[in-house]
């Protein structure tokens, strides 16, 4: 994420991690298989070739140019030689959004040092609403609850 941000492309992190960051003030407060990043769609190629040239590999679509599955895809996994994942989102839901509001309505937070921005409430709240409402086993985890 840093490394993107010193490339010159903004990013905003958001679901779990930013979650775990704004509200329960602890990256580790919630169990994540990645970490989501939020690009903005003209932006997204160029942070595609960051990402892999800092190690990263594409874990779907490989072959393909990042401009073609940008149509029919919200994000792409990338996986690093450690076996951490991340996200690189260009909308933050699965259906394609003008995100202009999103990125306007951000906030700023702090993630494990690292300075960046996170969706507000409203915007998240609505994200995990929406990944919930896709069903599967994980669905249960876009429910934050107390204390947790």
């Amino acid at each position: 994420m840093g490394g993107l941000q010193d490339a010159g492309v903004p990013v905003l992190i958001f679901k779990g991690a930013a979650i775990c960051t704004r509200y329960h003030r602890s990256p580790g407060a919630r169990t994540m298989a990645d970490v989501d990043l939020l690009v903005r769609p003209e932006d997204a190629e160029r942070a595609g070739r960051e990402v892999e040239a800092r190690g990263w590999t594409r874990a779907k679509a490989a072959g393909l140019p990042l401009e073609r599955v940008m149509r029919f895809k919200h994000s792409l996994p990338y996986r690093s030689a450690s076996g951490a994942e991340i996200d690189l989102h260009w909308t933050p839901l699965h259906e394609p959004i003008d995100v202009g509001e999103v990125w306007e309505m951000a906030v700023p937070t702090d993630f494990s040092g690292v300075e960046t921005g996170t969706l507000d409430a409203a915007d998240e709240l609505l994200v995990a609403c929406a990944h919930g409402c896709r069903g599967g086993s994980a669905a249960v985890r876009w429910m934050p609850t107390p204390g947790s």
